[in-house]
């Protein structure tokens, strides 16, 4: 099937792109947000142990794990503080993501990548995550998730 470059464009403009939503100054430091986080530490070790054992671990791997985790921690940070603002939410959850990338990139990362290290994971963090978190939360909003 070919897609003709006006119906590309045509799906294009009829998205509803929006400016991205701020990040908070306010990190939230609650117990229960770091009890979550080990035991998302906990689920990668198991995970990984498995796909060692099958044969199926690879690096979409890890990068599957990290998004699951991050719709997850959405959820959790909602649920933990919801009285706060949405952008201190997001840097909660920002800087939670960013601790689990540490601990499973880590674990994986080839010796090559090592010197890169810093700057894929603040490109993963700070753009392709944020980015994720608007797109999660206005799906949740919009009621197209339900949050059950």
């Amino acid at each position: 099937m070919k897609v003709e470059a006006l119906e590309v464009n045509e799906f294009v403009n009829s998205l509803s792109l929006e400016v991205p939503a701020p990040v908070g100054t306010v990190v939230v430091n609650n117990l229960s947000i770091n009890s979550v986080m080990d035991s998302l530490k906990l689920k990668w070790d198991e995970f990984k142990k498995t796909a060692k054992e099958n044969g199926t671990f690879s690096s979409q791997s890890a990068v599957k794990f990290l998004f699951l985790s991050l719709d997850a921690l959405i959820l959790v940070v909602e649920k933990l503080i919801p009285g706060e603002k949405g952008s201190d939410k997001k840097a909660t959850v920002l800087l939670a993501i960013s601790g689990l990338y540490d601990y499973v990139i880590k674990q994986f990362m080839p010796v090559w990548l090592k010197p890169f290290s810093g700057y894929i994971k603040n490109f993963f963090v700070t753009v392709v995550c944020s980015i994720a978190i608007d797109w999660i939360v206005s799906k949740y909003n919009k009621g197209t998730w339900s949050l059950s």
